[in-house]
């Protein structure tokens, strides 16, 4: 980089976390362009390093570095267009570029790769529909990474605070046009409520991570698959082969109860028309005899069906199945 051109990576990560919200009550930087920033975004900056004592310079690595000052001065602003929807006012070729401040979960990364590998995955205009999108976390990662790839995305969740959050994240990165966020429940029996109109079905991805629905929902999830190369990612907490419910409670926080938690093999099982009509509880209950339906009967092919286990030793079933 030009010794004269601003460092974005830096300033886009400041406005990034004031226009979040965040509570940020020190910033650390070296870096005369993160100090302007931090004082365009309205803080008081202080310089906390100090120069070496003399006795200390003989210890001190060599750096051709300029000493920071003791108040940024205020910054330019950017040259380009700012971005029309973002809060940040960064320009969008600043926006498309900018690391976010987080890193995607590692089955959503490894799938993506998979994805972008496979000849029958869409290289333009593909859609994603995510339930349970939380924050959008997932989404915005995913339509921020590979822009080219993916047209537009479908976030649901039924609390609100998550779909706000959802779509603050979509105007920071200036993809308001690319996103609809649904505050919504999915109910047994396939019920969507309130109803969601104007869905772009079937999707190409869809993304279910951390999030089990109501094990009757099964056959509604089916119909947003519905055609050649609809690819779906379900990641959730699994129950071990052999482990009884109380023993992964006392091994685990979470989950409590088998709602949100798979028994081995019910993905790839048949979907039991016995007990597509029973209530929930009864399902559950019976968890060992439900089949989710992604068989290759029913046209799927089964890419990945792995068990991951996450950071606080829970294991996750990573699965990944293409509509043939």
């Amino acid at each position: 980089m030009a010794a004269d051109s601003p460092d974005f990576g830096a300033v886009d990560f400041v406005r990034y976390l004031v226009t979040s919200k965040w509570n940020v009550t020190h910033v650390l930087a070296d870096r005369d362009e993160l100090w302007a920033s931090a004082a365009a975004a309205g803080y008081e900056v202080v310089v906390a390093i100090k120069p070496l004592e003399e006795r200390d310079r003989q210890f001190a690595p060599p750096s051709t570095a300029p000493v920071a000052p003791e108040r940024s001065p205020s910054p330019s602003p950017p040259a380009a267009a700012p971005a029309a929807d973002s809060p940040t006012g960064l320009p969008v070729a600043v926006i498309r570029t900018m690391r976010l401040p987080y890193d995607p979960a590692a089955v959503l990364e490894l799938t993506a790769a998979l994805l972008r590998a496979d000849p029958q995955f869409p290289s333009s205009g593909a859609t994603v529909l995510d339930l349970g999108c939380g924050a959008g976390r997932d989404i915005m990662w995913l339509l921020h990474t590979f822009p080219d790839c993916l047209a537009s995305a479908v976030g649901v969740d039924s609390w609100k605070g998550s779909c706000d959050r959802t779509a603050q994240a979509a105007r920071v990165l200036a993809v308001t046009d690319r996103v609809q966020v649904v505050p919504a429940r999915l109910d047994p029996f396939g019920a969507i409520k309130p109803a969601v109109p104007a869905w772009p079905t079937p999707f190409d991805w869809v993304l279910l991570h951390r999030f089990l629905p109501p094990r009757t929902f099964a056959p509604a999830l089916h119909k947003f698959l519905n055609k050649p190369g609809a690819v779906v990612m379900l990641s959730t907490f699994q129950l071990p082969q052999g482990m009884e419910l109380d023993e992964w409670m006392e091994k685990h926080e979470t989950p409590t109860s088998l709602t949100n938690l798979l028994v081995p093999g019910e993905l790839t099982r048949p979907l039991n028309a016995r007990l597509l009509d029973r209530p929930d509880a009864e399902v559950i209950a019976r968890a060992s005899e439900w089949g989710w339906g992604f068989t290759k009967e029913a046209g799927y092919q089964v890419l990945r069906n792995e068990t991951v286990v996450i950071a606080d030793g829970r294991p996750l079933d990573w699965f990944v199945a293409r509509k043939m």
